[in-house]
């Protein structure tokens, strides 16, 4: 069986790449750590985590693959990890680029 040739796979290819690689990220640094560790702020209250989040754990010396771990300040919004940034672009250009495609298979396929 032979596979067909996908034209303008980038746009395809390209949304679900961030998205995987933003996943695994976070989900390394979670198993690793059993949990998202978070690098809590000097001025922050001491009461900070909730005693009911089992998602997030502060950062310690003892955390592991700290920089995949949430320490990116957001305009003091929140507090991110580098893979919540590939999450959140594929979240913003999947519809996109999935459009475009279909557009441009189209225009292909009347020009033919």
């Amino acid at each position: 069986m032979k596979i067909p040739k996908i034209p303008y796979k980038a746009l395809l290819f390209g949304p679900w790449l961030a998205l995987g690689i933003g996943f695994l990220s976070n989900a390394i640094v979670m198993g690793l750590n059993h949990g998202m560790p978070v690098l809590v702020p000097a001025t922050s209250p001491d009461g900070f985590f909730d005693p009911d989040d089992w998602t997030h754990t502060p950062m310690t010396t003892s955390t592991h693959l700290k920089f995949l771990g949430d320490w990116i300040m957001i305009n003091g919004q929140g507090i991110a990890s580098p893979g919540d940034f590939g999450l959140w672009a594929w979240g913003l250009t999947w519809q996109a680029a999935l459009a475009i495609w279909v557009a441009l298979v189209i225009k292909d396929y009347n020009e033919k």
